[in-house]
């Protein structure tokens, strides 16, 4: 069987309004659920973020979605907390 990946979605201008590095919360990308509604994107997906005019150490960064159902902050988590800041 051969599996074949393609570019489902994107998600384009998404500003970062929050970062977390509690160790005691899972890593990755905080999404509000309206979004992910509007762009087939789901929770525990793994995504890539693209930091526009970053070096390219910077430019790719796989992480995983986890839906934010309780307000429209879209926040970081973990070690993304080193590559991305709140207002990229």
């Amino acid at each position: 069987m051969i599996y074949k990946k393609f570019k489902l979605s994107a998600i384009h201008n998404l500003l970062i309004t929050k970062s977390n590095n509690k160790e005691d919360l899972n890593e990755g990308i905080v999404i509000p659920t309206n979004i992910l509604k509007k762009t087939n994107l789901y929770n525990g997906q793994e995504v890539i973020i693209t930091k526009i005019g970053a070096g390219n150490w910077k430019n790719r960064i796989k992480t995983f979605i986890i839906e934010n159902k309780d307000n429209n902050d879209v926040e970081i988590r973990g070690s993304l907390v080193q590559f991305l800041k709140e207002g990229d």
